[in-house]
């Protein structure tokens, strides 16, 4: 009863003649209230169905990533390019389905992800011309040494070294007299022992991953102006903190903040209950709840 009496308390002020601009004030006041309701509303709305359609494309583009394979070409006269579609991958994909991905790094479970990329290459080169020295001794054993150095563009070289030793016996074959080789009195073999070759390499490879703003693809790309080379797989793999992200937009919305307000609007006076219009200007708390927020 005592709720109803206030009530009707409240309706009786308000209709009185005299305090008509007071129930404007409020009725304006709670038509500004529905249309930002009205307008979180939508907001939450278009912002689900975003999610739900960057989810459904990115679904999307794994799957035509999962069909593509590496592309190699040139991409001027000295520089060479593979490229391939990548993957974006949720935390918990990558920690399921994709688990063996993260093999080796188990030091950093603690740390996770950004990129995860798979490079295997193979180089594939024909060395010609190489000159080769050949040393005796007076006992016919030596060896065969080599050396050979080349220079590519972006500071890349091979350089290739070795030798290998050699054993040879001469031997009386028969008494007589040749006269001509086939007939000669001596034999001659020749026995290769074990070699020892140097390999040294300067590869310089350049690798990017790029992302399509109207698709979201995600591309790997590889550069080097090292010939011979091709990639027998390139796989880009592009951690998404879905969680994560979502917990920081969400936690982002304050409810209650301290502000400088400057601004043209409705005022109430107490005493008088008298509304009147006009500039407005103060430091103090204010309260926005999250209904009244939209936007990031």
């Amino acid at each position: 009863m005592n709720f109803l009496n206030a009530l009707k308390r409240v309706f009786s002020y308000l209709f009185k003649p005299e305090n008509r601009q007071v129930l404007g004030f409020i009725l304006f006041a709670a038509l500004i209230v529905i249309i930002l309701m009205q307008k979180s509303c939508n907001s939450n709305l278009r912002s689900e169905l975003d999610v739900q359609k960057r989810e459904a494309q990115r679904i999307k583009n794994n799957y035509e990533a999962e069909k593509d394979s590496v592309k190699h070409y040139k991409i001027n006269d000295s520089i060479f390019r593979a490229e391939r579609l990548g993957f974006v991958l949720t935390l918990s994909e990558l920690n399921t389905n994709y688990k063996y991905l993260l093999a080796g790094f188990e030091d950093f479970k603690k740390n996770p992800p950004k990129v995860i990329i798979n490079q295997p290459l193979l180089i594939r080169e024909t060395i010609k011309e190489v000159p080769v020295t050949a040393t005796v001794d007076p006992s016919g054993n030596g060896d065969f040494k080599f050396s050979i150095e080349t220079n590519y563009a972006d500071n890349n070289y091979r350089k290739l070294s070795g030798f290998m030793p050699y054993s040879s016996k001469f031997f009386n074959k028969a008494d007589s007299v040749p006269v001509d080789y086939k007939k000669l009195p001596y034999a001659f073999t020749l026995n290769p022992g074990t070699g020892s070759f140097d390999l040294e390499q300067r590869i310089n490879i350049k690798l990017g991953l790029f992302e399509d703003p109207k698709t979201k693809k995600i591309k790997v790309a590889v550069n080097t102006s090292y010939p011979g080379i091709t990639f027998s797989g390139l796989e880009a793999y592009d951690i998404l903190e879905e969680d994560l992200i979502k917990k920081q937009q969400k936690g982002g919305k304050r409810v209650w903040g301290v502000g400088f307000n400057i601004g043209y609007g409705a005022n109430l006076n107490m005493q008088t209950n008298q509304v009147f219009f006009g500039p407005q200007m103060g430091v103090g708390l204010h309260y926005t709840p999250k209904w009244a927020q939209w936007g990031r």
